[in-house]
């Protein structure tokens, strides 16, 4: 099992797959709870620039996932990983938020 303790891994997951998955609640969320269907929620969120620094944000949560499957195994160098890959986001959300 020490093939899965590397900060690759985690930064890979904290880029990539935990904001997919985040993205997946993100939208079932709104399919759910809101009057969007599937693409008409895809054209809204590519469309709103207000809101897009808050969806990133919010799809960011999904990293939570591998990030307490992993803290619980103690792979400690994935877990950092993942909050590395989870930081690098934090300059494109301010820019988002604040710059645009």
């Amino acid at each position: 099992m020490k093939k899965y303790n590397n900060r690759g891994l985690g930064i890979l997951l904290g880029l990539l797959a935990g904001p997919l998955v985040g993205f997946g609640l993100v939208c079932l969320g709104y399919i759910i709870f809101t009057k969007y269907t599937p693409g008409n929620l895809l054209w809204f969120m590519s469309q709103s620039n207000d809101y897009l620094s808050s969806i990133i944000s919010l799809c960011l949560l999904g990293t939570l996932l591998f990030f307490y499957i992993f803290l619980n195994k103690e792979k400690w160098y994935t877990v950092q990983g993942i909050i590395l890959g989870t930081f690098i986001y934090f300059p494109l959300i301010i820019y988002l938020k604040f710059l645009s």
